[in-house]
């Protein structure tokens, strides 16, 4: 609902601050665009300006890091490779607000650790939120410190991480 992906039954939300979701990480390019044309066309759907987009561009190839294909139209990349570009996309864009949805398990063991390694330094910018969605506890326990346990819309509770994880694991 904070995306826009889906919209509340009742009530509203108020969202203040640039989002980067890292859900689908290939949603919204185009098969027939290469890399280049596919990072302005994502950077302006997340409403970045031209000059905004030039200045993240070098950056994001340089994470994606896959090499001569980022001249090649998407058709002929692998979905790894459209997953790397995706995740450089929305980590480098500069955003308030960054939702990880189940999204760093993307790539080979080195691309992990970088991307693990990205999330902690956007995390270091004590002005920006991140939104860690997971059944992975250990996960949350590296990234986070507060824990909402949510069940069927329902937020069942909200508080310390450990505290958090030990309400979701005694749940039943």
């Amino acid at each position: 609902m904070v995306t826009g992906v889906s919209y509340p039954i009742e009530g509203e939300i108020f969202v203040d601050g640039k989002i980067s979701a890292l859900l689908e990480l290939s949603s919204g390019f185009d098969v027939e665009a290469n890399g280049y044309e596919n990072i302005r066309l994502k950077c302006s759907l997340m409403g970045m300006t031209d000059e905004e987009v030039e200045e993240v561009l070098p950056s994001i190839v340089e994470f994606a890091d896959i090499g001569e294909y980022i001249d090649q139209p998407l058709r002929s990349y692998s979905s790894g490779m459209k997953a790397r570009l995706g995740f450089a996309i929305s980590v480098n864009s500069k955003p308030d607000i960054l939702i990880v949805d189940e999204a760093l398990s993307v790539g080979d063991k080195e691309f992990r650790k970088k991307c693990t390694a990205k999330v902690n330094e956007i995390m270091s910018d004590s002005n920006v939120t991140l939104l860690f969605v997971t059944h992975a506890l250990k996960t949350a326990g590296d990234f986070c410190t507060r824990g909402i346990v949510l069940e069927k819309g329902k937020m069942l509770f909200d508080g310390d991480l450990d505290e958090a994880i030990e309400f979701y694991d005694n749940r039943n």
